[in-house]
């Protein structure tokens, strides 16, 4: 899981971050200072890259939902 260190650095990478749902995803966009700065999350809470639940982008897309944000359809 985070360190306390880590858990304040992401927040503030939080802050300047976009989530839109893209198809039955959410798409989370870091911006320049992360790489990957687009990651991909299912509606389980699961990224895609290889940090899965405890990978920052689930904490952008809690936060987008929980501000209202739109969820993603349910796949076919």
């Amino acid at each position: 899981m985070f360190s306390h260190n880590d858990y304040c650095s992401a927040l503030e990478t939080l802050k300047s971050t976009q989530v839109r749902v893209f198809g039955y995803l959410y798409q989370v966009d870091f911006g320049p200072s992360v790489e990957p700065s687009i990651h991909l999350v299912d509606r389980h809470k699961r990224c895609t890259c290889g940090l899965g639940a405890s990978c920052p982008a689930v904490l952008a897309v809690i936060e987008y939902l929980t501000e209202g944000g739109a969820e993603p359809p349910d796949p076919p």
